[in-house]
């Protein structure tokens, strides 16, 4: 978007739109609903594949969408499909967990790596 400024005070100015800007390639431009989906419910489980970044945390989180609603999935990457454990729903973003296979949430090291029960460590290849 473009403006200009018409006029400008110590705190703030006022100024009026010129020109749109078509989006960047590459940015997502999907619509975000203004309400979660009516079947969207806390503790929920789902089976979802991540489709993007997170805004705020790129190296870490993931995005998965519910029928168009975001949802943020931390410690997940794009095309990796997980189950999720739906935790916290906002207006405009919902907020969900990996679960296990036994719907139990995953222990994790702290450099990050799975381990089968706490205190017992998956051996990494390499």
């Amino acid at each position: 978007m473009v403006f200009t400024i018409e006029r400008r005070s110590e705190r703030y100015a006022v100024g009026r739109l010129v020109e749109k800007l078509e989006p960047v390639q590459g940015e997502s431009n999907a619509p975000v609903p203004d309400t979660a989906p009516p079947n969207l419910r806390v503790g929920d489980v789902v089976e979802v594949t991540i489709t993007e970044r997170a805004r705020r945390n790129p190296e870490r989180d993931g995005v998965a969408r519910i029928n168009g609603f975001p949802v943020i999935v931390p410690n997940t990457a794009p095309d990796q499909t997980v189950r999720i454990r739906i935790h916290q729903i906002r207006d405009r973003v919902g907020y969900a967990e990996v679960i296990g296979p036994e719907g139990r949430r995953p222990h994790l090291d702290p450099h990050g790596h799975r381990t089968l029960e706490r205190g017992r460590f998956i051996p990494t290849p390499g």
